[in-house]
């Protein structure tokens, strides 16, 4: 998946930083910052940016010291390096260019330069890119490429005779497991060491007769002949476990991973394309098996259909029942108290309503926001009764009334709130608000507290509205 070109500007002095990040941050440039030697480098292990924008000033040599050392990591993707300056000699030019700098800035930024510049550095990149991706190697691990791989599965497609039974063999997908969390702790040049010595060990466990091939990213792929997918999926089973036993080195830490395995079987009917899309498929199957697993195309198909069944229209919410979704009722009123005081429980709570009962529990009514008198005054509210705002035309249903009774009801009926009873007592309400909940995706912000008072804490209820708590 593209992303977008990611810069790391270097510079002492933090006004120039400042103002560097927010112009290419608006430009849709993914932006880091540094103001010292060390963090920028640092910051080049562990995020690897294309472009690395560096201040000559105050200290040109520490400017030109960290150039040189961007450029000499020959383990990684080298970034594209331009050097902001005011002036320089051509003693100065020839260091800057040994230091490994691509291209130079006036100092003060001329920004509409800066952009065309950024923008002729990642043409650049991309040349490199795909001059790499041509030459069907790839520069990391220096195995054949994802392009040399598909080449070869194609090979053994126009090569076998039509005439002649199609010998089997298979497509084996490896990828590492939580790669980016290793890149996070440890920085990319141990999860660069981690792939590289993960080729290795893949290359050793490999016959003279086996393929094997880096996609990018952690991922490689194997071409196996003289195996049907059932044999290759045995034979990926060893591969998986010699991988979790192995441990890698990367710099002073010791990294163990784990990897999930997609297998495919490739015949002369198929092409390149075709099989490492159902190996794929296969190797999503792992991934979502919980990982560190081997899976054969089409080894699921039956739970698949299951859960296709099981998640047909109408059948997702087929055992739910009104006790499942309402919100349970935790405060009722009687008939003669004051509507001062339903009010005041509504602006505490934020409650959709509120259940009216008889002295035995029993409903009585409902008591909705909008029953009550509206304006600032209290002495209406304080004369009034429930029993004289509540409402009688209440629908109710039984806890174990079923989930499409409950929806099938508010698609016909502008009433807001549904009454769940148990022997005729109120237990829960449910709204449309309620119902909706259940499909609406979750994030960080979703129990946020909303328009509570100051100082208090809030809790976002299954209504999707606030309940002050405090």
């Amino acid at each position: 998946m593209a992303r977008p070109l990611s810069v790391l500007v270097y510079s002492e002095d933090r006004q120039v930083l400042r103002h560097l990040s927010r112009s290419l941050t608006a430009f849709g440039y993914d932006v880091r910052q540094a103001a010292k030697r060390m963090q920028a480098l640092a910051e080049i292990e562990a995020e690897g940016p294309h472009v690395l924008l560096v201040d000559s000033e105050p200290n040109v040599t520490e400017a030109l010291e960290l150039c040189r050392a961007a450029s000499s990591d020959q383990g990684r993707r080298r970034p594209f390096i331009f050097l902001l300056l005011s002036a320089l000699s051509a003693r100065g030019l020839t260091e800057a260019l040994e230091a490994g700098v691509d291209d130079f800035l006036a100092r003060p930024v001329v920004y509409g330069e800066l952009l065309a510049r950024l923008r002729a550095a990642a043409r650049v990149l991309e040349f490199e890119r795909r001059a790499v991706q041509q030459s069907g190697v790839d520069d990391l691990t220096g195995l054949p490429n994802g392009q040399a791989f598909r080449r070869r599965l194609d090979h053994r497609r126009t090569a076998e005779k039509p005439e002649q039974p199609s010998r089997p063999a298979a497509c084996v997908l490896v990828d590492l497991d939580l790669l980016d969390r290793i890149n996070h702790l440890h920085g990319h040049t141990a999860g660069d060491a981690v792939i590289r010595g993960t080729a290795e060990k893949l290359a050793g466990l490999c016959g003279p007769t086996e393929f094997l091939a880096s996609l990018g990213g952690g991922r490689f792929a194997m071409f196996v002949p003289g195996m049907n997918d059932a044999e290759a999926r045995d034979w990926a089973e060893l591969l998986r476990a010699e991988l979790e036993e192995t441990p890698f080195s990367a710099g002073s830490a010791t990294i163990r991973v784990t990897a999930s395995l997609g297998v495919s079987s490739h015949d002369a009917a198929r092409t390149a394309d075709e099989t490492l899309a159902r190996a794929e498929q296969a190797l999503q199957a792992a991934k979502s098996s919980g990982r560190n697993c081997v899976v054969r195309y089409g080894e699921h198909d039956d739970r698949m259909t299951a859960w296709t069944d099981f998640a047909a229209p109408g059948k997702l919410f087929e055992r739910t029942t009104a006790r499942d979704v309402m919100t349970p009722v935790t405060r009722t009123l009687t008939p003669d108290e004051s509507a001062a005081h339903a009010a005041a429980i509504f602006r505490r709570t934020h409650a959709a309503a509120i259940p009216v009962v008889h002295a035995d529990g029993r409903l009585a009514g409902l008591v909705l926001p909008e029953s009550l008198p509206s304006g600032t005054e209290l002495d209406p509210l304080e004369t009034l009764r429930v029993g004289e705002v509540m409402t009688t035309d209440v629908p109710q249903e039984d806890e174990t009334a079923k989930f499409a009774a409950l929806r099938e009801f508010f698609t016909r009926d502008s009433r807001p709130v549904i009454v769940i009873v148990r022997a005729g007592r109120p237990t829960g309400l449910v709204t449309p608000d309620n119902l909706a909940a259940l499909s609406t995706p979750l994030s960080t912000e979703t129990f946020a507290a909303a328009e509570c008072p100051p100082g208090s804490q809030g809790l976002l209820v299954p209504d999707l509205r606030p309940l002050e708590t405090g």
